[in-house]
């Protein structure tokens, strides 16, 4: 078995054994990648699934299915912590300083152009 690349605490390292020597078990696969998801070390997983794919081709189908599921699994991690969409009050507090600064912008290119023509005439 493949000793683990980066540097494991106990739990993971643990995790990692069970399921070099159970590796057609998905759940052993499951838990795992939800241990590292839990630690935020999916990296970790991705870089030992990686390492299997490269290294034991017998493996690869395997190792290649849980690095998609490492990825789908960052992806909701990521989901999860994306910042809140503005609601509709922000909505209206942003669409009426539109408005005031287009009010004022009007407001001075009228007087703008009335100074011009009292000058002019």
């Amino acid at each position: 078995m493949l000793p683990p690349d980066p540097p494991l605490p106990d739990d993971l390292a643990a995790a990692w054994e069970a399921v070099q020597h159970d590796w057609d078990t998905d759940s052993r696969h499951a838990a795992f990648i939800e241990l590292c998801a839990a630690q935020g070390r999916l990296p970790d997983a991705g870089a030992l699934y990686r390492r299997v794919r490269e290294e034991l081709p017998e493996h690869a189908t395997v190792a290649e299915q849980q690095q998609q599921r490492i990825m789908a699994r960052a992806l909701v991690m990521l989901a999860q912590h994306a910042p809140e969409r503005a609601g509709p009050g922000a909505r209206r507090v942003v669409l009426a300083a539109a408005v005031v600064v287009a009010i004022v912008m009007m407001t001075s290119a009228v007087w703008a152009a009335s100074r011009l023509l009292a000058n002019s005439g």
